[in-house]
């Protein structure tokens, strides 16, 4: 068992969570799965956020196509992290709030095993659905204007 985090390791895995990370639900063989992943061109930042969480794992792109660097990604697969990690970090995120309380909603009503009703399965798809949704309107583009504060 890890133990909890300082404030400030809270804090810096919620912004790089914020600015380079993603909260997903998709659908695999065994219906919906979560995950969290943490993206970037260094892989000491990858390996400073595995080593605050104490668990996931950190993989690296062997090769990135065109004139892109290496990409690296740090993963969390294990729920029982995932829960702990978001509780966390919770109050701390700021951009993906909405993401992080699907996650935790997710989280607190699945159940592995193969006798799950069909409730079950069109709830988490709902929820897999919402979080898509939120992280695409992260990609849309903005009017002109509305980038002038």
């Amino acid at each position: 068992m890890n133990p909890p985090m300082k404030d400030w390791e809270k804090a810096w895995l919620a912004c790089a969570v914020d600015g380079e990370g993603s909260i997903i639900m998709q659908m695999d063989q065994s219906g919906v799965v979560a995950r969290l992943l943490i993206y970037n061109t260094k892989k000491e930042f990858c390996d400073f956020a595995k080593t605050i969480v104490g668990d996931g794992i950190v993989y690296s792109e062997s090769s990135p196509r065109g004139n892109r660097a290496i990409s690296h990604m740090f993963v969390i697969r294990r729920y029982a992290t995932l829960r702990r990690v978001l509780e966390e970090i919770r109050p701390f995120v700021v951009i993906k709030q909405q993401q992080v309380g699907l996650m935790l909603e997710f989280l607190s009503a699945h159940r592995f095993h193969a006798h799950r009703t069909a409730d079950e399965d069109m709830r988490e798809s709902a929820l897999m659905n919402r979080c898509k949704s939120l992280n695409m309107k992260g990609r849309q583009l903005l009017p002109e204007n509305d980038c002038h504060g």
